[in-house]
């Protein structure tokens, strides 16, 4: 008798299992629009976000474009509050 809800995003991760480790390698959230991914890599974190709209197969990150600072940020803080429920 009510009405739910439907998420707009979610929470990907990824284990790289020859690390052996409980944290995760790589953490994506995604929505309708966008997708945001942060890799923790050797030599530092290395940052990623596809606008699917424009770009479905994700070939070109458009994480440094400085239109697209104001979506980064939410993105990085609903990233953090995804991993944190």
């Amino acid at each position: 008798g009510t009405e739910t809800t439907w998420r707009s995003d979610f929470l990907i991760e990824h284990r790289f299992a020859p690390l052996e480790t409980i944290f995760p390698t790589s953490m994506a959230v995604r929505n309708a629009q966008w997708k945001y991914i942060k890799s923790l890599q050797p030599s530092g974190v290395f940052e990623e976000l596809y606008n699917l709209a424009q770009d479905p197969f994700e070939i070109n990150s458009v994480v440094s474009v400085p239109a697209n600072a104001d979506v980064l940020n939410q993105l990085r803080t609903r990233l953090t509050e995804l991993q944190s429920e």
